[in-house]
């Protein structure tokens, strides 16, 4: 949360809300379920997540993949 926050300029909270709103905790939760314990450990996890969480929020605006031009 603390991640898409700062990126997108609003408070975790905020961030939080929309998530519950848009059901995103079963998202993340299927998500890592079919990845497994074992492969969600990963500091790579945790960075691929926000970025689903960050497309899944707003598929319009978000990036899959940075590309460092911003």
């Amino acid at each position: 949360m603390k991640h898409l926050a700062a990126e997108q300029n609003v408070s975790e909270e905020q961030i939080t809300a929309r998530l519950i709103e848009l059901g995103g905790l079963d998202f993340l939760i299927k998500g890592a379920e079919s990845l497994g314990a074992a492969r969600c450990r990963t500091k790579g996890a945790v960075f691929a997540a926000a970025r689903a969480m960050a497309f899944y929020l707003d598929p319009d605006n978000a990036e899959m993949f940075k590309t460092g031009d911003k």
